[in-house]
């Protein structure tokens, strides 16, 4: 188990920062991988991930080499910061360690209509940014290949869930199934958009933060995890209501910045249940959930949330109708 001296001496030796307060980011606490808040004495707030398997230095360092490049752009993210050898990725003791700016702000939560707005302004500038070589980077969770992969899961292991949930996995492979026959153009995507990834920083100004899944995507599947999850109560999973000035609101910010092709407004349904299959492809393949005591919930969850899906779609679909 990581400690705070652990964690400040990296800092002085991999970094050449004097740590003033470390708190721990982690809502659970894991043995192989940590994340700290880092205040230094020069008045700099940091992240610190860290990662006891040394297989993970390439993923580290492709989220730092695109938070550079956004930095570049002119894009507002966090900061990666370089160890005193210039390396994107440290790594001591057989971890692997990254460093980025912190956010400064409040995280949005299930929020108003105008904060989701400002939210998806900012993915819509992600996702017109200008890619010139998508060979330097690496594919996004919201990749095709994604959705093949999760198409694939669900034909071959939905027999290993209870009868009743067998027609979820069945209509979300026809979803995967329908997202396939359309050839979208890539772009960078951040790969795990909805509102506890997204920090109000000032007014009318909102910051993405969790850059692990970032790479080259398809935005659409950015869109559609939006439009989910902005209708996510944690406090109660199982209750999801369409909520008309949200899906709007996300829709009109999203439009000011970028534009949704016509050939992909009407699969905005499937994609919000990407999302949804992509975590029920991936809960299939783990034989050790089906004998998790709260395997049951995560399944109800699931179709809660799949029933929502279209309600919601329906939703957007009126603001293409003006």
């Amino acid at each position: 188990m990581l400690t705070p001296s652990f964690v400040a001496d990296v800092a002085r030796e991999l970094y050449g920062l004097e740590p003033l307060s470390i708190d721990s980011l982690d809502q659970h606490q894991f043995e192989l991988r940590g994340i700290y808040r880092i205040r230094d004495a020069q008045g700099g707030v940091w992240v610190m991930r860290l990662k006891q398997d040394l297989e993970q230095i390439d993923a580290l360092a492709h989220t730092a080499r695109v938070l550079d490049w956004l930095a570049g752009c002119g894009y507002a993210a966090p900061v990666a910061r370089a160890t005193l050898d210039q390396q994107l990725v440290g790594t001591i003791d057989g971890w692997a360690i990254s460093m980025i700016s912190y956010v400064e702000g409040s995280v949005l939560g299930m929020t108003a209509a105008d904060d989701f707005e400002a939210f998806v302004q900012t993915v819509g500038r992600l996702h017109s940014l200008r890619v010139d070589d998508r060979s330097d980077f690496a594919p996004s969770r919201c990749h095709p290949d994604a959705i093949v992969i999760a198409a694939q899961q669900l034909a071959t292991h939905h027999t290993n869930l209870p009868v009743v949930f067998q027609d979820l996995a069945s209509n979300l492979h026809v979803s995967m199934r329908a997202l396939q026959g359309i050839g979208p153009q890539l772009v960078i995507t951040h790969g795990d958009c909805w509102y506890q990834n997204a920090v109000k920083t000032g007014s009318e100004q909102v910051t993405l933060i969790d850059w692990d899944n970032v790479g080259i995507g398809w935005p659409l599947l950015d869109i559609g995890n939006m439009l989910l999850t902005a209708h996510f109560d944690l406090n109660r999973p199982l209750v999801l209501r369409p909520d008309a000035a949200n899906v709007e609101a996300i829709m009109r910010g999203y439009q000011q910045q970028c534009r949704i092709p016509a050939s992909e407004q009407a699969r905005l349904a499937d994609a919000m249940r990407f999302l949804l299959a992509f975590q029920l492809g991936s809960y299939i393949m783990d034989d050790s959930l089906f004998k998790h005591p709260d395997f049951p919930f995560v399944l109800e969850k699931l179709q809660a949330r799949y029933n929502v899906t279209q309600p919601i779609a329906d939703l957007a679909a009126r603001y293409f109708e003006r």
